[in-house]
């Protein structure tokens, strides 16, 4: 059975700019990280994109994660009594698109 989700891709880009033309954000400033920067985070090792392309396997939107840390000393002591006294790595959501016109 098809389904209608979207399919799953790395983003590594592409040679023709066939992605990159077809992706219009809801937001401008979306627009303006993901086009210089989606590649160069990523050859850096700064983050890691996802895409979610569609039936004609453009891009129907993306996701970014990079990593991070939290400090609990800078928690007020009640709260941070009971908290690890080290730095907790995390995962965090740094950018999210979607396809202009595909949000509800």
């Amino acid at each position: 059975m098809e389904s209608d989700f979207p399919k799953a891709s790395d983003w590594s880009g592409s040679s023709d700019g066939r992605f990159e033309a077809n992706f219009a954000a809801e937001k401008k400033e979306v627009d303006d990280w993901w086009r210089p920067k989606t590649l160069q985070h990523q050859e850096k090792k700064l983050s890691v994109t996802r895409v979610l392309l569609d039936s004609a396997d453009g891009i129907a939107g993306f996701y970014t994660l990079a990593s991070g840390q939290v400090n609990f000393s800078d928690l007020p002591l009640e709260l941070a009594k009971h908290l690890p006294k080290r730095e907790l790595p995390v995962a965090v959501l740094a950018w999210l698109g979607v396809k202009l016109g595909l949000s509800r």
